[in-house]
């Protein structure tokens, strides 16, 4: 746990810390403290605490008494998921918002509101979802290789209903995901690291999601999910391949924070466009997946398997592992491997789909 201060005695705020926390001066009035062993609730209280007692009681200098007042941003540091820099700029942004609200209070960075009551502290928790367009389904098919290192592995998309979607997030308006995608794509990805538990353990796991679920909040819970660094390295969050152009979506720093807790980034629907190097440079994906259109019946027409040859070269040099999927004819398979494809996509349903 993390917290920067805003206090005029550092004397008075050592004296109300525990004796296994640590607080440093970083620069005129302000102060890093770092809270070890506590949960969300526990800190939103005991942060409530030590602004009550630091605030209590003024100073005295040459019998004149001062006042003190003393604000505090919690954040949360949940190791793989540590952006020192980010948190920094954060909680100080959340203090001159906390001082100029009249001072002497608690700020939540990791609240939706930041909202500076202790109750509401924490992302929301996961659960059912009533969105009134139907049940949430889960759609696996195999990973299969298309080169001897490829090794198998499965991939899983979301759906209400019986439409399957990435993350859900096509089925219903972006207006009405706009407070509730980051929790939904919690849920589907907490599914998806049950079933690969009980159906392919220790499996690859590609999953589709949208970029506009991620949010610090979001990569800090996903480590409650995924809690085994070798469950993350083997775990490929796809993201459309119009990230990061399209407006609200996730910025570059969050994909860092997935990174450096071990997931590999990929790039699915992946076509011809213009731009498409410029996006896949900014976003240096593990895997690409290309849109249907381009690998289908490309054993079959010459001008294809160019057209398809050409786009690889440009891609090429970025050292992702390519994918294809809905073809599985061999004359189509024999080209993707000469073009050095990595893996495809079975057509088959793979397990139970709900």
């Amino acid at each position: 746990m993390w917290a920067t201060w805003c206090c005029a005695n550092s004397p008075r705020l050592q004296h109300s810390l525990r004796s296994r926390d640590f607080a440093a001066r970083i620069g005129g009035d302000e102060f890093v403290v770092v809270f070890g062993g506590l949960n969300r609730p526990e800190a939103a209280v005991l942060g409530k605490r030590l602004v009550e007692h630091i605030s209590s009681a003024p100073a005295s200098d040459k019998g004149k008494l001062i006042p003190f007042s003393a604000t505090l941003a919690l954040a949360e540091i949940s190791p793989p998921f540590i952006d020192l820099e980010q948190i920094l700029l954060q909680t100080h942004s959340l203090l001159s918002r906390g001082k100029n609200g009249g001072r002497n209070r608690v700020e939540l960075a990791w609240s939706a509101s930041g909202s500076a009551d202790p109750a509401q502290a924490g992302a929301p928790e996961g659960g059912a979802y009533d969105l009134g367009e139907g049940t949430l389904v889960q759609h696996a098919r195999e990973v299969r290789p298309l080169v001897p290192e490829g090794g198998l592995g499965s991939h899983l998309a979301f759906g209400l209903g019986s439409e399957t979607w990435p993350m859900v997030a096509p089925a219903v308006s972006r207006a009405r995901l706009a407070n509730r995608l980051g929790e939904m794509t919690l849920q589907c990805l907490k599914r998806a690291q049950e079933w690969r538990q009980k159906m392919r353990p220790g499996g690859v796991l590609h999953v589709d999601i949208e970029a506009d679920a991620i949010k610090p909040w979001v990569c800090t819970e996903l480590n409650h999910i995924f809690r085994q660094e070798s469950d993350r390295a083997s775990c490929v969050l796809l993201l459309h391949s119009d990230f990061p152009t399209q407006p609200g979506t996730a910025s570059l720093s969050d994909m860092r924070l997935l990174r450096q807790a071990g997931f590999q980034i990929g790039v699915r629907n992946v076509g011809d466009g213009s731009t498409i190097l410029e996006h896949l440079q900014l976003l240096a994906p593990a895997w690409i997946r290309f849109d249907p259109a381009l690998t289908v019946n490309v054993g079959r027409y010459a001008k294809k398997s160019e057209a398809l040859a050409q786009i690889i070269e440009i891609l090429r040099p970025l050292e992702a592992r390519f994918i294809a999927e809905e073809t599985e004819a061999e004359e189509d398979l024999k080209v993707l491997r000469e073009l050095g494809f990595h893996a495809y996509y079975a057509e088959a349903p793979l397990g139970p789909s709900a």
